[in-house]
């Protein structure tokens, strides 16, 4: 049986900005570098014929900034991220191969060229396996915590992984390519992902459970910012550290940077389809949990059109404990006849399109008992810009105390006012 190696098949490099403070911030835990391939996927454009031999496959480095097993030492893993067709299989397994790990400091930043690094350690895992059953391969005394610079000076770390592959068969590179059908799509890179307590990395990060600790404090201090976001048509910048967002808010990242930039670009990350107050709002909760942030203006919480705009861009960016946090709020607010009269519109239409019942069941009968005063307002013509919220609005009446009489009013306004 011949034995075929592909070396230096990827070198993939991590960066873990002001590494000291991370050690600080994530006592426990771990984090997770971003999602890489190697082989890599190939492009789009490229024939299956003139390909590489190999399939794509993916990745993820994890490291415990205070260890794991060995609390005096870094420790550091490869992990396997089954790739869709390996989840289609059972008993899947991957290539021989083995990998060295490559540990620099970087001591100073300069402001022109390349910043000076000091290396720390290299270290080789010797020839290893990967299945669906043994995902992870590393090293529990990666480094010594006495090998890096004192808490007090600030310094990243750079992890470079360097992959070789060995085949064992008599005909290498003969696995058919028909048998995959489609190139797997994974999320975008989730660099510096951090869980709490783990034995066993899940194919997708999981999500972390609030409260969490506080970290507002850090929240646009350049000593814990690496990643910079700027709204469209506004010069305000929100800086905020990747570490901690990929954690606590990886769908924001994923939507307001979908190519993954986010991931390794120095130049801001520009952000559309909301305003400054809004996407900072979000980042705030993300790395403390509390909403909205406290040098707010404190009617935010009782300016409903604020908070409905809040609620949307939450659900775009899967910040799902603060989207239904806003959702309980608004349905307060609905029970309050003082904010319902000065938000009836915004609310109403919240819960018709947002399927929100609390809200609709709250609304609806305040609606009803000053319909005439509503009536052609200009509350009432936003409504009617809604699709289908006007006829269910007659359908609400019809079943609520005036019966069919409330029925043919609203018809009426419906008919006549369509148009407004």
């Amino acid at each position: 049986m011949a034995t075929c190696a592909t070396t230096n098949t990827l070198a993939h490099t991590w960066r873990i900005r002001n590494f000291g403070s991370i050690r600080h911030i994530f006592a426990t835990g771990r984090l997770f570098s971003d999602t890489f391939w190697c082989p890599p996927l190939w492009p789009a454009s490229t024939s299956a014929q003139g390909r590489a031999s190999r399939v794509p496959l993916s990745w993820v480095i994890i490291m415990y900034p205070n260890g794991n097993k060995q609390k005096d030492h870094c420790s550091c893993y490869l992990r396997v991220v089954p790739t869709e067709e390996e989840t289609t299989r059972l008993g899947w397994v991957r290539d021989n191969m083995n990998f060295t790990f490559q540990a620099q400091v970087i001591k100073m930043r300069t402001k022109f060229g390349s910043p000076e690094t000091e290396d720390l350690i290299e270290w080789t895992s010797g020839v290893c396996s990967f299945d669906a059953e043994n995902l992870d391969w590393g090293n529990h005394k990666f480094f010594e915590f006495s090998k890096l610079p004192p808490a007090t000076i600030d310094h990243d770390l750079i992890i470079t992984i360097h992959i070789t592959f060995h085949t064992i068969d008599s005909s290498p590179f003969t696995r058919p390519f028909p048998t995959y059908k489609s190139i797997p799509v994974f999320p975008t890179p989730t660099q510096g992902l951090c869980l709490d307590f783990a034995d066993a990395v899940p194919t997708a990060p999981a999500p972390l459970t609030f409260p969490a600790p506080d970290l507002s404090a850090q929240l646009d201090d350049s000593r814990f910012a690496d990643i910079t976001f700027q709204i469209r048509s506004d010069t305000r910048t929100v800086r905020a550290h990747r570490a901690i967002l990929a954690v606590r808010a990886q769908g924001l990242l994923d939507k307001v940077s979908p190519s993954g930039s986010w991931a390794t670009s120095d130049n801001p990350i520009i952000v559309q389809g909301t305003t400054y107050d809004i996407f900072r709002a979000l980042v705030h909760y993300a790395y403390s949990s509390r909403f909205p942030p406290p040098d707010s203006s404190p009617s935010r919480l009782t300016d409903a059109d604020w908070l409905v705009a809040t609620h949307a861009a939450a659900r775009v960016y899967a910040m799902s404990e603060l989207a239904a946090g806003i959702v309980r709020h608004l349905v307060e607010l609905a029970g309050d006849e003082r904010h319902v009269r000065m938000c009836w519109s915004t609310l109403l239409r919240f819960g018709f399109v947002g399927r929100v019942n609390e809200v609709k069941e709250r609304v609806l009968p305040w609606v009803v008992g000053h319909w005439e005063e509503l009536e052609g307002s200009e509350g009432m013509r936003a409504l009617t810009r809604e699709q289908g919220i006007m006829e269910w609005l007659k359908e609400a009446f019809e079943d609520m105390e005036g019966g069919i009489r409330s029925g043919e009013m609203i018809g009426r306004s419906i008919e006549g006012g369509l148009d407004w």
